[in-house]
């Protein structure tokens, strides 16, 4: 039996710790990366790891320990193209692939920037940039996902949890340690500590391993024991399971079935598609005739959240309403794109070019003023509630349904439904929570093939389920006869 081959494979590191992690504990955690970016690279892959401030567990120490692991995960690299272990480019592209904004050079620590320069006049590191405004931190896990062949978690929030969604989703295989020291920012619900012990029952959801009856072994050989195993075993135990995969795992399959297909973000950059993968027997099968695919519904994700705006939870909604199609029996119906940082001629060509039938906006709404997009600069820009709707009117067919999930924006529903069979807007402020929990609840009824009426309902409902103060905020507009 063959050993999955490393060589080649880019590899994705993530994680964090919360400060208060007590330091023995958080430096096992360093080590353990160290030690396997070293070996792992020693095999001959390349890495995805981020780039960027470097927070410590004591902010005011210099000497504390930091509570996220890329730069020494950056250091590692170091260690191995100056000890002739790795190289720094070769056939499958540079050693290091990252994905930033143009500020990448102002979040440098002091401290990193001797080995940020080295690693840059290596040429070991190919950054991608992303378009001035587009910072969202969905949006760089989306690149970063795109470019990944396997996910190393530790520990972390929901920026892990999300890495692992995302990773899942496209049948690539996911790693999580169990390690439990939180996250930096003590979100999510457990990061990647949760994940192992989800793996530990379902091991063929993270990773398809070519001997299926040795994957429950695999899984329970990675623990750490809350830091009391030998860094090296764990190392060696995951490199094991590496070794253990199914050649075709992660990456482009021949054999698989887009559930939510062609995913893009901004202008035209895409990300990636999701797919779901089978097994197949290898006896020949009469030939059957093709049936005809029902008609996707296309779902157009519009964000907008300006620089020189309150900052709004776009992230969490877009993977909210992801989530909900995802777990929908008729998911293979919609597909979802999406366009951030939008501007006005965004906007418009997203509609020319995809004909979407619902059309979702999340940003903020100025109320008569029209909604905030985005001009060049990332800066907010007004768009007047008269020219969406003289854009609509070119667009009652396909788009059956807008829902401008953004404060006040009733005052564009009012308008846009004149030309259009269902829209939704806001009444009065609403908040990011009120907000999330209603797209979830619309999705939900939606995917589900209830009517718009429906989905409207579930959505007010989800609102009020939570027991927020908004559930009569959202208001459904309906085109008049």
């Amino acid at each position: 039996m063959s050993q999955y081959a490393i060589k080649g494979q880019r590899i994705h590191i993530a994680g964090s710790a919360t400060k208060d992690t007590s330091p023995n504990l958080l430096k096992y955690a360093h080590e353990l990366i160290f030690e396997l970016v070293k070996k792992l690279a020693a095999e001959g892959a390349t890495f995805i790891i981020g780039v960027g401030n470097e927070p410590l567990s004591e902010p005011n120490t210099p000497a504390s320990l930091p509570i996220i692991f890329d730069w020494t995960a950056l250091t590692a690299v170091r260690e191995c193209l100056q000890a002739g272990i790795a190289q720094a480019s070769g056939s499958q592209g540079r050693l290091i692939a990252t994905v930033a904004t143009s500020k990448i050079e102002d979040k440098i620590p002091d401290t990193r920037r001797e080995l940020w320069e080295f690693l840059l006049a290596a040429e070991a590191i190919e950054i991608e940039f992303l378009k001035p405004g587009w910072s969202s931190g969905a949006l760089r896990r989306q690149r970063e996902v795109a470019k990944g062949d396997i996910l190393i978690i530790l520990s972390g929030g929901e920026g892990v949890e999300h890495f692992a969604e995302e990773y899942i989703a496209r049948a690539k295989p996911v790693i999580p340690l169990d390690l439990r020291i939180g996250s930096r920012c003590n979100d999510g619900s457990g990061g990647a500590s949760r994940l192992a012990g989800e793996a530990l029952t379902q091991p063929d959801r993270f990773a398809r391993i070519l001997d299926p009856t040795a994957a429950g072994n695999l899984f329970s050989r990675l623990t750490t024991r809350q830091g009391r195993r030998p860094v090296i075993e764990v190392v060696e135990a995951v490199v094991r399971l590496i070794h253990a995969l199914e050649p075709s795992s992660g990456g482009d399959h021949p054999q698989s079935q887009s559930i939510l297909s062609n995913v893009k973000v901004g202008g035209s950059m895409t990300v990636g598609s999701i797919n779901q993968y089978y097994g197949f027997g290898t006896a020949l099968q009469p030939a059957q005739p093709t049936p005809t695919p029902p008609l996707k519904r296309t779902i157009l994700f519009l964000a907008s959240s300006p620089i020189n705006a309150a900052r709004l939870r776009l992230d969490v909604e877009m993977r909210e309403i992801d989530n909900g199609l995802r777990l929908a029996q008729q998911r293979d119906r919609f597909v979802i794109e999406q366009r951030w940082a939008v501007r006005t001629d965004d906007l418009r060509r997203a509609l020319l070019d995809l004909n979407p039938e619902i059309v979702h906006f999340c940003g903020h709404g100025a109320g008569a003023g029209g909604l905030v997009l985005e001009n060049d600069a990332g800066q907010a820009k007004l768009a007047s509630t008269e020219a969406l709707a003289r854009l609509f009117k070119l667009f009652t067919n396909p788009v059956r349904c807008v829902v401008l999930n953004a404060c006040y924006s009733k005052v564009q529903a009012d308008v846009i439904c004149q030309h259009i069979d269902y829209v939704v807007g806001m009444s009065d402020a609403v908040s990011d929570a009120a907000a999330i929990k209603f797209a979830v609840g619309f999705y939900d009824a939606l995917v589900r093939e209830r009517s718009y009426e429906d989905a409207f309902d579930f959505g007010c409902n989800a609102i009020e389920l939570e027991n927020l103060p908004e559930e009569l905020t959202p208001v459904l507009k309906k085109k008049p006869g």
